[in-house]
């Protein structure tokens, strides 16, 4: 017997969706019969997680860099015109890479910044 959590119908936003985790956060949404948005940087393994969980849920994908602000604004608007809402945000989407605090490497300030853009 399936366990249910009074999501069906409630709208999901998926950051990392395309990865471990988030192909297991998004599978057991589905599961509860969700409008799911699955957000990833990479279209080939978004859609083939869409395609696998068809009939399960609606599912919608968007490829999206979460660090740049006018894809999320993007995302924003489309969200806003075709749902109305946001019910559940999962922010799973998550990079982690050496960024030593006193490196003396010229790109050390961007890539803090590009990881603080995306993680948080």
């Amino acid at each position: 017997m399936k366990s249910s959590y009074a999501l069906q119908g409630k709208t999901v936003v998926l950051t990392g969706a395309a990865g471990g985790i988030g192909q297991g956060l998004a599978q057991a949404f589905a599961a509860q019969g969700v409008r799911l948005l699955l957000l990833d940087r990479v279209a080939a393994p978004l859609q083939a997680l869409a395609d696998s969980l068809a009939g399960h849920a609606e599912v919608t994908t968007a490829v999206c860099d979460l660090g740049d602000d006018a894809q999320v604004a993007a995302l924003a608007t489309r969200l806003q015109s075709q749902w109305g809402r946001v019910d559940v945000l999962v922010n799973n989407a998550g990079v982690e890479y050496p960024t030593p605090i006193d490196s003396p490497a010229p790109d050390a300030m961007a890539r803090w910044a590009s990881l603080l853009d995306n993680n948080v």
